[in-house]
């Protein structure tokens, strides 16, 4: 099979922005960007504020559309901190200079104790 390109890059811009509002669940973006890195917009996940069990549940995993990876869950975790008041921060570098995110969707996990 041919390497055909990313699509994405042939159409115009506003098409392309046009395009990207229906998207409306993060599954659509998962599969956009496996075909087209001009859409994925994370290039690389830079750091996180805490990480419970580096690198099992590291922000790497973030980068991951799949829920599993090798029979493994794919997900970050935070050490967590007593005070609700202390914030957790992930970082990335975005792929572009301008780019539009409409949505961060986050899902609660609590292991099992």
């Amino acid at each position: 099979m041919s390497d055909c390109g990313d699509i994405v890059q042939q159409l115009e811009p506003d098409m392309s922005v046009k395009i990207f509002m229906y998207l409306d669940e993060p599954s659509d973006l998962a599969r956009v960007c496996a075909v087209s890195r001009t859409w994925c917009q994370f290039a690389e996940a830079i750091s996180a504020t805490s990480t419970d069990n580096n690198p099992e549940e590291s922000i790497q995993n973030t980068m991951e559309p799949r829920d599993r990876i090798q029979h493994r869950a794919s997900y970050w975790s935070s050490k967590g901190e007593s005070d609700p008041k202390v914030s957790e921060s992930l970082v990335y570098k975005l792929n572009a200079k301008l780019c539009i995110i409409t949505k961060i969707r986050i899902q609660p996990f609590q292991g099992h104790s």
